[in-house]
């Protein structure tokens, strides 16, 4: 298997929707019982919305994996300020990642987050951070792999609204 990294031009936009598509979807899959992702939405205008971000934010580049012409895989970087460090130390963050079903370990993932991590350390960053949502041993089994750690858990709580449905979708 040959796989290139290019970086995401605007040329790229229904290839990568369609990979974020089932991202998102596999990871509603992931939690269908506990009703704690119903903020992700699939429809072209979040998804568009997302990626017109990811293409607007100077500080976030987003690279493919492709074979021949086939997009199998994407990530995104961003660099940001690093808060417990009084904002003076660049960090990097893993946005997203994800690689097609059929060509999961085969090395896809590791070249994507290597990608990022380079363009991370040659833009000054000292560290980067990833998360993964709770149940995704596959994810976490990467992170990992490539030496990351769990620092910290983030915790979720869905509000009710007035009428008892819940807020924001």
């Amino acid at each position: 298997m040959s796989v290139a990294l290019v970086e995401f031009t605007s040329l790229d936009v229904s290839a990568l929707r369609g990979l974020l598509r089932v991202q998102l979807q596999e990871e509603l899959a992931l939690f269908e019982r506990s009703q704690l992702l119903n903020h992700l939405h699939t429809s072209d205008a979040t998804l568009n919305r997302m990626i017109n971000y990811w293409q607007q934010e100077k500080n976030i580049r987003v690279w493919l994996a492709k074979e021949g012409q086939r997009v199998i895989g994407f990530s995104a970087g961003q660099l940001k300020a690093d808060i417990y460090n009084n904002c003076d130390v660049i960090t990097g963050e893993l946005l997203a990642i994800y690689v097609e079903v059929d060509f999961r370990n085969n090395g896809v993932g590791n070249l994507l987050m290597t990608k990022a991590e380079q363009w991370m350390l040659q833009h000054g960053a000292h560290a980067a951070n990833v998360s993964w949502l709770e149940g995704n041993s596959a994810s976490q089994a990467l992170y990992q792999k490539k030496g990351y750690t769990p620092v910290y858990v983030t915790g979720r709580k869905i509000f009710e609204a007035e009428d008892g449905g819940k807020r924001g979708g």
